[in-house]
């Protein structure tokens, strides 16, 4: 269904010339997660402001709710960018990347004595970040086929907040790769390291509601938002 609606959106977006840029004067909502914030928030407010600076941009929390449909719909959010959003036929939608998703964990960790298998990773307790608060995932059905299960021992809303559970911990975090530069530079004594299963590159989308797809504004937005994702943080 997601790649359907990739497809759906697959066009490439006009520049902002039906637009007086300089004069807009409008706040954006876009509900996203805390790592897109971190990876994107301030490139994405840079790059508009150089042309529209009378814009603002609000980010609002992922809900736990299921109401993505709901708040495109009545206008509460002009966009959501998740990699697990589940929409209506009607939602426009946009890939913005892919990552995949490594382990974290503390640099003197007891894990990295020994080569790490999926019985190794498994022995740890590890920390799931849903803001849904589910404890299960792709890396589950996974390790099921090595007849493992792992412990998931700390769920968080938040991968900020699950960052600064492990350097004093024997956690484990699996995260998105892409935000491992970001991390390093917190000063954290942490180390990556490849999840010992095979999983599925992870897309990440932008979703908007088709009453805003035409309007010139809106577009200028999605269009920058796209061409800031398509460079490295």
């Amino acid at each position: 269904q997601v790649a359907a609606l990739v497809e759906q959106a697959g066009e490439v977006f006009r520049s902002g010339d039906e637009v007086d840029l300089p004069k807009l004067d409008r706040a954006f909502n876009i509900r996203t997660n805390d790592l897109f914030i971190a990876l994107y928030g301030a490139q994405l407010l840079r790059r508009m402001h150089e042309q529209a600076p009378r814009t603002v941009l609000r980010f609002v929390p992922e809900s736990p709710g299921g109401d993505d449909d709901s708040v495109l719909r009545d206008g509460r959010t002009d966009l959501i960018i998740s990699s697990t959003v589940d929409l209506g036929p009607e939602i426009k939608v946009q890939s913005l990347f892919q990552t995949y998703y490594v382990g974290l964990a503390r640099r003197d960790h007891p894990i990295f004595e020994q080569p790490i298998t999926a019985h190794s990773f498994a022995s740890y307790p590890q920390i799931s970040v849903s803001r849904r608060g589910r404890a299960n995932g792709p890396i589950d059905v996974e390790l099921a086929n090595f007849k493992v299960q792992r412990r998931v021992a700390l769920i968080t809303p938040s991968f900020h907040s699950a960052l600064f559970s492990l350097p004093d911990s024997d956690l484990i975090l699996p995260m998105p790769a892409n935000i491992l530069n970001s991390v390093h530079k917190l000063g954290l004594p942490l180390r990556s390291f490849e999840i010992p299963v095979p999983l599925e590159r992870v897309n990440v989308l932008q979703a908007w509601h088709p009453r805003f797809h035409n309007d010139p504004a809106h577009r200028w937005l999605r269009q920058t938002l796209k061409a800031c994702c398509s460079v490295d943080p």
